[in-house]
């Protein structure tokens, strides 16, 4: 029974934290807030969707974790949370070289829809592993709180910084390798807690949130340039809409 509540109230505030982030950060370079959407709508919410459903079995992993480090089996939770960080590159990359979705100026909005849909499968999975299996406390929920936010932090911050410009193939490697650490130590301070207590693990997911926007906006200006100051490359077919956007027309989204 509480498990089942912790899975509501876990789906609700992760759905709350991971459609927000969508909403107002990827849904501020949209019309008409913008005067062209820089991205088709309707892909960054499919994108969305997919994320929610690659969520499912990564947030079993993220339990996994949890229950590793509170057992202190060291080497098992070390292994949970490099699949955890190298499942979401993984995931990311291979949205992003489908036909529907990627190769278009509008993939870093795309990558962060799927980014914080992963997030949010995340989020429920905490709350209901700590809702369902510990006593109720001021501190613990606070703790389980900021260890929500800090996991979507930590996945929209990792699909942002993938797309950072780089100049050739090895330094893409060298980008993938050190965002992998750079992930796999905010997973790390984010379960904390699990270990030393909900107090230090409160300082431990305070430190993932603040590492995590450290890293996203030191990247954003770069990835998500004002609207203004990205174009359509020259090379795109000319008949393609600009930033892979459907404009609306009759009545019907069609491709410009």
């Amino acid at each position: 029974m509480a498990f089942t509540v912790g899975l509501e109230i876990g789906g609700f505030v992760g759905v709350l934290l991971s459609a927000g982030f969508v909403y107002f950060e990827v849904g501020k370079f949209a019309a008409p807030q913008v005067p062209t959407s820089l991205f088709n709508e309707s892909k960054a919410l499919a994108a969305y969707v997919v994320g929610l459903f690659v969520g499912v079995p990564l947030a079993l992993v993220w339990i996994f974790f949890e229950v590793s480090v509170a057992g202190g089996n060291a080497l098992s939770a070390l292994i949970d949370v490099i699949l955890l960080a190298a499942a979401g590159e993984v995931a990311q990359t291979f949205l992003l070289r489908t036909h529907f979705f990627g190769f278009t100026p509008a993939d870093p909005f795309y990558a962060l829809s799927m980014r914080a849909g992963i997030g949010g499968l995340l989020t429920l999975g905490t709350i209901a592993e700590y809702l369902g299996g510990k006593t109720v406390a001021p501190l613990g929920l606070a703790y389980a709180g900021a260890q929500s936010v800090a996991l979507l932090l930590i996945q929209v911050t990792a699909g942002l910084r993938d797309q950072l410009p780089v100049p050739t193939a090895s330094s893409v490697l060298r980008q993938r390798l050190a965002l992998l650490f750079l992930v796999v130590v905010l997973y790390v301070l984010s379960g904390l807690g699990e270990y030393y207590g909900a107090y230090y693990g409160l300082i431990g997911a305070g430190l993932a949130i603040a590492g995590a926007a450290y890293l996203y906006w030191d990247a954003r200006p770069t990835v998500l340039a004002p609207p203004r100051a990205r174009s359509t490359p020259a090379t795109a077919p000319a008949a393609a809409g600009r930033f892979d956007r459907l404009p609306s027309g009759n009545g019907k989204r069609k491709r410009s």
